[in-house]
């Protein structure tokens, strides 16, 4: 069975996106407010059903399934980067230049401006459109039609943002409105996540065995599911799986609980402030409240590093340190004499890139 979908958007009281969902659904959402004659500003192509129950799954990595880059808009692209990284969210100068320069490196289908420019549309820095979302709605069409994976992660969370629905007439009387919106998003999260998008592959391996929409509880089989998700997102670089991925290791062997803390170490690398947050706690002081399931031994020198770690993702969660371990590599390794040194330990494992923007952490 398909999905074929009609998204429309209007500004509602609550500032809030309508969604209307149609035809060959066992029930269609109607988003308040939006009239049932409303104008579709947007087809969507049929989608596989949710399948809650999901026993296989390819590891497949969104750089290699994308189209590829023209390199010209991708140097507009990282000077879009630039300007972000250098200015406010409601520096209006900086934020016209940088729609300026995604939409010339969207007229040459560069998927990553497609989807920066539409978050931009959606959170309103388009001065000139007195409501981005139906824009930002249009870019992310454009996008699912190129096969672009993210576009149906981010249509996947505007469907889970909490809008405000009413049940429209249904071919079933007990369907549960908010439950067929929930199925809905999961579908275009496992189309994003089949076609390589690591956001969609953390998001559902976390949630697995999907209890928000079903009651039995997830197989063997099915947990493998999840954990092959969060394998393949960290291996595509992306920092938040390694917190999940580790997870999966708790309260397992001692060589796997090693894994784990390899696994988080390696997220630190890649900006995952809680894998900082949580190794920070694991070379702590003992603690009475059960934080500590990966048997490392006290080390507050370690433990301090990594909280450092911690607190510069919070103000930059931009910020990589690929050099992490000449600064800070894991047991039986000895730490360098300056690893104590915040500043210095955090510019040292910085990126060039990161490096270029670095400034002192409170």
């Amino acid at each position: 069975m398909t999905h074929k979908i009609s998204l429309y958007c209007q500004t509602t009281r609550a500032k809030l996106i309508g969604l209307l969902l149609l035809a060959h659904l066992p029930s269609s959402i109607l988003a308040q407010d939006v009239p049932f004659d409303a104008p579709p500003l947007l087809e969507f192509k049929p989608l596989p059903t949710f399948t809650p129950h999901m026993t296989t799954f390819v590891c497949k990595h969104e750089d290699r399934e994308t189209i590829p880059l023209d390199p010209e808009a991708d140097r507009w692209y990282a000077k879009t980067i630039e300007l972000e990284n250098s200015s406010a969210d409601d520096d209006h100068r900086a934020n016209a230049e940088m729609v300026r320069l995604m939409r010339k490196a969207v007229e040459r289908k560069h998927w990553k401006a497609m989807v920066a420019l539409s978050r931009m549309y959606h959170q309103g820095r388009e001065r000139t459109l007195p409501d981005g979302r139906p824009a930002a709605a249009q870019l992310m069409e454009q996008a699912m039609r190129l096969g672009v994976p993210a576009a149906y992660y981010k249509v996947g969370t505007w469907l889970d943002e909490g809008f405000s629905l009413r049940a429209a007439p249904s071919a079933d009387p007990h369907a549960d409105p908010v439950v067929h919106v929930k199925r809905l998003s999961y579908a275009f999260l496992q189309k994003a996540a089949a076609m390589g998008n690591p956001d969609a592959m953390t998001t559902l391996g976390t949630m697995i065995p999907f209890h928000d929409v079903e009651s039995t509880d997830a197989t063997p089989a099915e947990r493998a599911v999840g954990k092959k998700m969060l394998q393949c997102a960290f291996e595509q670089g992306y920092g938040p799986a390694a917190y999940y991925l580790a997870s999966t290791a708790e309260g397992a062997t001692a060589a796997e609980r090693e894994q784990a803390v390899q696994v988080l170490h390696e997220g630190v690398k890649l900006g995952c402030i809680h894998c900082a947050g949580k190794l920070g706690i694991e070379y702590g002081p003992e603690d009475t409240g059960g934080n500590k399931t990966l048997s490392r031994k006290i080390d507050l020198t370690r433990a301090q590093a990594y909280n450092d770690f911690r607190s510069a993702l919070a103000f930059h969660p931009d910020w990589r340190f690929p050099n992490l371990d000449k600064v800070l590599p894991l047991p039986p390794a000895k730490l360098p004499p300056f690893a104590w040194k915040k500043d210095s330990l955090i510019k040292a494992a910085m990126s060039k890139e990161s490096l270029r923007h670095y400034e002192p952490v409170p």
